[in-house]
């Protein structure tokens, strides 16, 4: 089996261009994989940021929300310790009132128990 050579170089090229396009095909197609699964990986990426960015500003008015409570309920507390506070002033005050009146009361009966007693003394 006789080959001749031009027959030989032209068998060799096409597999040499067969082999070549093959290699790009396939180049081509694990380029394009690869791309797809990057650009699907940003895409989970962007969407796990976006709900991140929801749940964090949900969070947030939450935190507020709860701010705000917090201080609207101290204020309360403040307003009712204040009351409390006036209020036990006041009963503070009416008891003073009341011990003074008896203590009164006292030492007019005991100047009157020590007058009658004088008198009794004296008029025996």
């Amino acid at each position: 089996m006789n080959i001749d050579i031009n027959t030989f170089v032209g068998i060799s090229a096409a597999t040499i261009t067969a082999v070549g396009g093959l290699y790009t095909a396939f180049n081509r197609i694990s380029f394009n994989i690869r791309h797809n699964k990057e650009v699907y990986r940003q895409a989970i990426i962007d969407q796990a940021r976006s709900e991140m960015a929801k749940v964090k500003q949900d969070l947030e008015k939450k935190i507020d929300l709860l701010e705000s409570e917090v201080h609207s309920q101290g204020d309360n507390i403040a307003k009712d310790m204040d009351h409390m506070r006036d209020i036990y002033n006041n009963e503070i005050r009416v008891l003073g009132s009341k011990i003074e009146e008896l203590r009164q009361d006292l030492q007019a009966q005991h100047a009157t128990t020590i007058t009658l007693l004088t008198k009794l003394v004296d008029s025996k």
